[in-house]
């Protein structure tokens, strides 16, 4: 039996350790939205993958199909490494801040470039640009409140204070 093998650009949003090796990805895609694929044997030291998929960096997946809503990882690569942010503690809770927003609010298999070059940005502007703490916040901020308005979350026109509303929408939302 021969699989359609699909390949796309990535950012890893979250991953969890299954059984002993392997190991589930949450990656949001340029070409699929967010995708649930799980890769075998990662965890082992000669794994081929382990090295690509370490984040806070651009991935080309290549992924199969499998029955359910689960893909399965046949392939990585590391294209863009984001050296900065992975030394620097401010710049990855803000990361990890907008990529809880993205795995709670993004549902289902859906190609969306807009929010792609969305996320795209907000990861390289943090990676060139150096941020004191309340600039860093008020970007953190500022993306989510553009990321929840191009969700359907929140009327950016009508938000006075985008804190308040993004605690709204999150509460109106139930996720």
């Amino acid at each position: 039996m021969s699989y359609h093998i699909y390949s796309a650009e990535a950012v890893i949003l979250k991953r969890w350790d299954v059984g002993e090796a392997d190991t589930l990805f949450s990656f949001f895609t340029k070409d699929f939205g967010r995708i649930d694929a799980k890769a075998q044997g990662v965890r082992y030291l000669k794994s081929k993958l382990r090295y690509h998929l370490s984040g806070f960096s651009f991935v080309r997946v290549s992924f199969v199909e499998t029955s359910g809503d689960c893909w399965r990882l046949v392939d990585a690569e590391e294209y863009e490494n984001l050296d900065d942010i992975k030394t620097n503690g401010g710049k990855k809770r803000s990361i990890l801040k907008v990529f809880s927003l993205l795995e709670r609010l993004i549902q289902g298999q859906e190609s969306d470039t807009e929010l792609w070059e969305e996320v795209r940005g907000f990861l390289i502007f943090l990676e060139n640009n150096k941020l004191d703490a309340k600039d860093l916040e008020d970007f953190t901020i500022s993306t989510a409140l553009n990321i929840m308005a191009h969700l359907g979350y929140i009327d950016k026109k009508k938000c006075s204070n985008p804190i308040m509303a993004i605690q709204q929408a999150l509460e109106q939302s139930q996720l």
